[in-house]
């Protein structure tokens, strides 16, 4: 009978933990198989069904493109943002937003690929610079990344993302006092950046 128990214990045990494991699941998707989205469920929802009826919302794409980035989902942010650019191909903000995931999945020729892109096809701005430099810094040369980074804070001096390359490339060239510079003048501009680029000096 002893035995007869705990082999009930057991199987209640391990049935326990089997619930446990599936609403920890259920956290991230539902019982349907369809992803939640976290803090921007509401919205995502709003989206999907606008693109239910307008598979062609430009702005719908666009945005669950936005939101599949920041849920660090870059395989369906591609998708979202590709079905955008057949929409508008010569769209800069569509080459950026294609070249950051490129470059969050280390696809460094294509992020140079998007980027020269956005070159012929509009007149470039800090962004633009600031993919070539990102492309060029996953590449390992770091000269061409600081040409493009310095290009970048010279165009539009306030532009985070191009400082923070360029605090990057600084270090990795050994010139810390400059990188330096760059953390404090990152400080101003965005505090968040500033302290990753701080903790990866």
């Amino acid at each position: 009978m002893k035995i007869f128990y705990s082999h009930i214990y057991l199987r209640l045990k391990t049935f326990g933990a089997f619930v446990v494991l599936l609403l920890s699941c259920a956290v991230v998707t539902n019982f349907s198989g369809c992803t939640t989205y976290g803090p921007y469920e509401k919205e995502a929802e709003q989206l999907t069904i606008q693109l239910e009826n307008n598979p062609d919302d430009y702005a719908a794409l666009v945005k669950m493109g936005k939101i599949n980035y920041r849920l660090k989902r870059y395989d369906d942010a591609l998708e979202y943002f590709h079905r955008a650019e057949a929409l508008k191909p010569n769209t800069i903000e569509i080459y950026f937003a294609i070249g950051l995931c490129m470059l969050e999945r280390g696809q460094y020729e294509e992020v140079l690929r998007y980027a020269v892109a956005s070159e012929k096809k509009s007149k470039p701005d800090a962004r633009f610079y600031y993919l070539y430099g990102a492309g060029h810094y996953g590449m390992g040369d770091y000269s061409r990344a600081f040409l493009s980074f310095q290009k970048g804070v010279e165009m539009q001096p306030d532009h985070a993302p191009s400082l923070y390359g360029l605090g990057k490339t600084y270090a990795a060239m050994g010139k810390n006092q400059e990188a330096l510079a760059v953390y404090n003048r990152l400080r101003i501009v965005n505090p968040a950046l500033a302290e990753k680029l701080f903790m990866e000096l």
